[in-house]
């Protein structure tokens, strides 16, 4: 869940779109004025890894 303590803005889902599994997330600053940095975590294939 997000809290102050944890930086997290908001939740998430992790979706497939477009053939690709892909999360969206909002990270609220620590230790500065203020900010938020928007981030898009992609799934891929590496070699010689087992995949899904």
């Amino acid at each position: 869940q997000p809290s102050r303590s944890n930086c997290l803005a908001e939740e998430t889902a992790v979706i497939w779109k477009e053939g690709r599994v892909i999360q969206d997330i909002c990270l609220r600053l620590k230790n500065v004025e203020r900010g938020e940095v928007e981030l898009q975590l992609q799934w891929i294939d590496l070699p010689g890894s087992k995949g899904l």
